[in-house]
């Protein structure tokens, strides 16, 4: 009975370690879509943070970019 409960909890922590694993590698890959808007969560128009990490990582596949109120909800616009 003992070793079925430990198989389950090595089994339930490698299953965890997998999932972040592949999170942080499936992030990393993504680029930015340039001329559209990009979903990296809030994104202010009035919170200088939020604009700058738009700007950030709109950089690196576009001119920039910033936040911008499309369809309703704050997204991160990244530049053509």
């Amino acid at each position: 009975m003992a070793s079925g409960k430990v198989t389950a909890i090595a089994c339930l922590v490698l299953f965890m370690v997998f999932c972040t694993d592949f999170n942080s590698v499936m992030a990393s890959t993504a680029k930015p879509a340039c001329c559209q808007p990009n979903h990296i969560g809030q994104c202010n128009l009035s919170n200088k943070n939020d604009m700058v990490r738009c700007n950030d990582y709109c950089i690196s596949s576009c001119r920039g970019g910033e936040c911008k109120i499309r369809g309703g909800k704050h997204v991160c616009w990244c530049y053509c």
